[in-house]
């Protein structure tokens, strides 16, 4: 098995009854800081927002970028929370996993990938769009 390197950009922690829609901006500002492009970080904060759900007890989302054989990508571990990702659209998210313990204790990790148009403002096909549409 290959050594796994994390980076803790950060921890966010919601109080019970807090809308996790306020921690939105946060969320996507530590999923940039993890390497991720302006639309993935984004997908990763809806995710988490949808993952932690309105009614929630004190919930903990801790953000890291992690590099190791499959590549680099940033992960959101939320414990707590009351929500799964069932409802939310599909692509939001790379890889979704829900470890639930013997206790009952719900822990989701939600994994968005880091691509090489990451430390780019626009992705690669940017520059492509106008090109593209009729005259």
């Amino acid at each position: 098995m290959m050594d796994e390197a994390s980076v803790l950009p950060g921890t966010i922690m919601l109080d019970p009854g807090d809308d996790p829609e306020t921690a939105w901006p946060r969320i996507r500002d530590l999923g940039r800081a993890g390497g991720l492009g302006p639309l993935p970080a984004a997908r990763l904060a809806l995710a988490v927002s949808i993952g932690i759900g309105r009614q929630h007890g004190a919930a903990v989302i801790q953000i890291a970028r992690v590099d190791d054989a499959h590549g680099s990508h940033v992960d959101a571990t939320i414990h707590g929370g009351r929500a799964s990702l069932a409802s939310a659209p599909p692509g939001l998210v790379d890889v979704s996993r829900q470890h639930i313990s013997a206790g009952g204790t719900v822990t989701q990790i939600l994994r968005v990938n880091v691509n090489a148009d990451a430390v780019n403002e626009d992705p690669a096909w940017a520059g492509t769009r106008r090109s593209s549409w009729p005259a």
